[in-house]
C-alpha cells in the first residue's frame, strides 16, 4: 500500500527541477541595422563577401574589390573580435577575384581565390604565425569560382572550381585534396559534355567531402569524396525540368547533409532545400514561398550547434532570411534583412557556436552609391535544455525505489532501474 505516496512524492519531485531547467528558453532577436564594413570610397567598389566564424565568436571576412579596372582589384581580408572591424589589408597581387574562406578546429584559416585574369587557383593559410606564401594549386586554362572546405583537424583541405576545355570540350568542376600538408593531383569531379559550373564544397565529422554544383542551368548535382578517396556516382536534387541554380552545402552535427539551391517553379525563382540522412536525399521543399513573379536566387545555408538551419539570399533590391529549428518544424516565413535597395547580392551566412546569425551582402543601397559589403546579424539562444536530466527515485525514508515511473517535462518516460537510478536523454535520440 505504500507504493502509491512514494510513486507521487519521487514524481512531483523531478517535475519541480526540470521546470526550473526550461525557464531560459527565448526567441531570436531581431536583425541588426545593416553596417558598410568595407567603407570603399567613390571610385572603388567591394563584392563578393565570403565569411568564416571560429571557436570564439571571431569573424573573418573576404572581398574582393578596388579601384577599376578589375586588374587592379585584390582580395581584401577583414577581421571583427567582438567590437570593432580592422582595417581591410591585401592577401592577393593586383587581378585577383572571387575568394573564399574557411576555419579549422585549431582556428587557423584556409583561403583560396582566382587570380591573373581567372586563369589560376591560388591558396593560403594563416596560423598564430601569420600568413602563408600563396601556393599555386591550378595553372594554364580559365579557372573560375574557386571554393573551399576542410576538416575540424585541419588535416585535410579540399578546393573545387570550374575549368574550361575539359570534357567534350566544355566546362567541368575540378578539385583537389590537400592531405597532411601535400597536395594531390587534380580529379575531374563532374566528367561529363555538359557545361558544369559554380561548384560549393564540405567535409562532414568522417572526412567525407560533399561537392556541389549546376549543370547546364538546369540541374544541381551533388558528388561525395569519401575518406578512403574513392567517389561515388553523381546524384541530381532538383526537381523540376526548368532552370536550378546552385547554391550552398554544409553539414550539420549530426552529419546531415544540408543543400539549398534556386529553381524556378513556373512563375519564378524560388529556394529550396533538401537534406541527405545516411540513407537517400528529401524531396526539396521551397523556402522562400514567395508568391507570383519572384527572382529568389543565390542563397548560403548555415547550420549550427543545435542543428538548427539558417538561409539568407536576395532578388536583386531586398535580402531575405528564413529559419528552421529541426527537421520535423516548417521553414520560418521569410524575412527582409534589408529591403528597397538599388542593387543587392552574394549574400553569405555563417552562425558562431553561440547560435548568432552574421549575414554579409554586397550592395549599392542607391543608383549614385558604389558597392560596398553590409553586415547585419541576429541572436538565437540555445533551443530549451539539453542533455541528460539523471537522479535517483527515494521514498520518504530514503531508500532507493525500484521500477519507479519517472516523467520529465511530462513528455520524458524512464523507469528506474537498481536501486532507483535513472537517466533521461533531453530531447530523445
Amino acid at each position: 500500500m505504500r507504493m502509491g505516496p512514494e510513486l507521487i512524492f519521487a514524481r512531483c519531485s523531478l517535475l519541480i527541477a526540470v521546470g526550473v531547467a526550461t525557464a531560459g528558453v527565448r526567441d531570436a532577436t531581431a536583425w541588426t541595422s545593416p553596417v558598410n564594413v568595407s567603407n570603399m570610397p567613390s571610385g572603388s567598389r567591394a563584392f563578393g563577401p565570403e565569411a568564416a566564424c571560429d571557436s570564439f565568436g571571431n569573424l573573418h571576412l573576404l572581398w574582393a574589390g578596388g579601384v577599376d579596372p578589375a586588374s587592379n582589384w585584390h582580395i581584401w581580408y577583414q577581421s571583427y573580435t567582438g567590437s570593432s572591424w580592422s582595417a581591410a589589408s591585401a592577401l592577393s597581387t593586383p587581378g585577383a577575384n572571387r575568394p573564399d574562406i574557411a576555419v579549422d578546429g585549431g582556428n587557423n584559416l584556409h583561403v583560396c581565390y582566382e587570380d591573373d585574369a581567372e586563369d589560376d587557383v591560388w591558396y593560403r593559410r594563416w596560423t598564430s604565425s601569420g600568413w602563408s606564401t600563396p601556393v599555386n594549386i591550378m595553372t594554364g586554362g580559365r579557372s573560375i569560382s574557386s571554393h573551399i572546405a576542410v576538416d575540424p583537424a585541419g588535416a585535410n583541405v579540399m578546393i573545387a572550381w570550374h575549368e574550361d576545355g575539359q570534357t567534350g570540350g566544355e566546362w567541368d568542376i575540378l578539385a583537389r585534396v590537400c592531405s597532411g600538408g601535400s597536395w594531390g593531383s587534380t580529379f575531374n569531379v563532374s566528367s561529363d559534355s555538359a557545361l558544369s559550373v559554380e561548384p560549393r564544397v564540405a567535409i562532414d565529422s568522417a572526412g567525407n567531402i560533399h561537392v556541389i554544383w549546376q549543370s547546364e542551368g538546369q540541374e544541381v548535382y551533388h558528388r561525395r569524396r569519401n575518406a578512403d578517396g574513392t567517389w561515388t556516382s553523381k546524384t541530381r536534387l532538383d526537381h523540376t525540368s526548368l532552370r536550378s541554380g546552385v547554391g550552398s552545402v554544409a553539414v550539420a552535427p549530426n552529419n546531415f547533409v544540408h543543400v539549398a539551391f534556386s529553381e524556378d517553379d513556373g512563375t519564378g525563382w524560388e529556394i529550396f532545400h533538401t537534406y541527405y540522412n545516411g540513407s537517400s536525399w528529401s524531396t526539396p521543399v521551397n523556402v522562400s514561398s514567395h508568391s507570383g513573379v519572384s527572382d529568389d536566387i543565390s542563397p548560403s545555408l548555415a547550420i549550427d550547434a543545435y542543428n538548427r538551419l539558417y538561409v539568407a539570399w536576395h532578388d536583386y533590391s531586398n535580402v531575405f532570411f528564413s529559419s528552421k529549428p529541426d527537421l520535423g518544424t516548417p521553414w520560418s516565413a521569410r524575412q527582409a534583412i534589408v529591403s528597397g535597395q538599388y542593387s543587392t547580392g552574394d549574400p553569405d551566412i555563417v552562425v558562431d557556436g553561440s547560435g548568432n546569425a552574421r549575414v554579409f551582402w554586397q550592395c549599392r543601397p542607391i543608383q549614385e552609391s558604389n558597392w560596398n559589403i553590409y553586415y547585419s546579424a541576429q541572436s538565437n539562444p540555445p533551443p530549451g535544455p539539453h542533455g541528460t536530466v539523471s537522479g535517483v527515485v527515494r521514498n520518504q525514508y530514503g531508500t532507493g525505489i525500484s521500477g519507479a515511473m519517472v516523467t520529465v517535462a511530462v513528455t520524458y518516460v524512464a523507469v528506474s532501474g537498481a536501486g532507483g537510478t535513472y537517466s533521461v536523454l533531453v530531447p530523445p535520440g
